[in-house]
């Protein structure tokens, strides 16, 4: 499995490092790659108050309740925390704010790492509470061997003892489940499965694009869509030639080409929805309407170059998509079960 790497800016943290990196591993992979994807694009425009502030009703806003879970209760402080995390920063400033969409989808990152943690506590695989009790001395010693106490700690980087525990028990658990379901065998069939993904097969495309600006609203992107279908209906039906609806509809410079945009490989140079609608294509198919921060697009795979990379010349790659995959997998099973509420502040969040 790999490791996650951030920066360490004192000994403490580095001796926390030592405790917690050993339970990390691939658990970090699935819980952070989804809230990365919208750290890239995120710009500060928070639906959140300053830590400092207080709501008039004695409660300070980082204390305010976001969403339960099964009963557990997740704050602003834990959204706040697991971005700061995400940032490889010790902890945000009571200043800094936060972009609502990335706010949302880390309470969302949040609410699907605890209902698969319940999920594998029902199954018998989560940690016990001796093993957490292990871990979490090991930690405190840690802290003590550099003249720290727990409250410094807090102090120092915002978690309390029982945000730790938590964060212990999670990768504990998560760690245990990804070794008995991501064997070697395993993450050769998923390889095998996916190998145009990680082979670097390139694929020559075409797309149509409905442009949106940066701040379009819902009724701008359901027209654009509703565009995209009914244009992809007339393409499939033979009415147009991809080519010819990309020169007479497209507003992405390509369409002086009919759309296309040469080869492109899975990653690295093309928005991450993009490479993955295209590479979901078979040599002749088009995509249902795709959005990426551009607009809507169509997209036509032309031709397909396949690669020669193995298995384990990729295979860091391959396991971190399949962590991914199986965390998305076992959090989409479990959601049906668990009883998640959302404050009114955050309701949002469940739409």
């Amino acid at each position: 499995m790999s490791r996650e790497c951030r920066p360490s800016y004192f000994r403490v943290r580095r001796r926390l490092r030592g405790t917690i990196d050993r339970l990390r591993q691939a658990a970090m992979t699935a819980c952070w790659f989804p809230l990365l994807v919208v750290v890239a694009s995120a710009v500060a425009a928070s639906p959140f108050a300053s830590e400092e502030a207080d709501d008039g009703a004695g409660v300070a806003h980082e204390d305010r309740l976001l969403a339960t879970v099964n009963g557990y209760a997740i704050h602003e402080r834990h959204v706040r925390r697991e971005i700061s995390n995400s940032l490889s920063v010790p902890q945000l400033s009571p200043q800094a704010t936060i972009n609502k969409e990335w706010a949302r989808a880390t309470l969302e990152l949040l609410v699907d790492r605890r209902v698969v943690l319940d999920g594998l506590r029902r199954d018998k695989i989560a940690a016990s509470d001796a093993e957490i009790d292990v871990e979490f001395e090991r930690f405190r010693s840690s802290l003590a061997r550099d003249k720290q106490t727990l409250d410094d700690y807090r102090k120092a980087y915002g978690p309390s003892a029982e945000d730790v525990r938590d964060e212990m028990a999670w990768q504990i658990s998560w760690r245990r489940y990804c070794e008995a379901e991501l064997t070697d065998d395993a993450i050769a069939a998923y390889f095998d499965k996916h190998r145009r993904q990680f082979d670097g097969t390139r694929l020559r495309v075409s797309h149509i694009l409905f442009a949106l600006s940066k701040n379009a609203d819902e009724k701008a992107v359901v027209e654009a869509t509703e565009r995209a279908v009914k244009l992809r209906a007339r393409i499939v039906a033979g009415d147009v030639s991809f080519a010819d609806a990309a020169m007479q509809f497209s507003d992405a410079p390509s369409k002086a080409d009919g759309g296309d945009i040469g080869s492109i490989t899975r990653r690295g140079e093309q928005h991450e929805a993009f490479a993955g609608a295209a590479f979901a294509l078979a040599v002749g198919e088009i995509s249902p309407p795709t959005r990426t921060p551009h607009g809507v697009h169509l997209i036509r795979c032309a031709a397909e170059q396949p690669g020669e990379k193995k298995l384990a010349d990729v295979r860091e790659a391959v396991v971190r998509a399949a962590t991914t995959e199986l965390f998305r997998r076992r959090a989409d099973a479990e959601r049906p079960k668990a009883k998640i509420v959302y404050a009114d502040d955050a309701a949002a969040a469940s739409e």
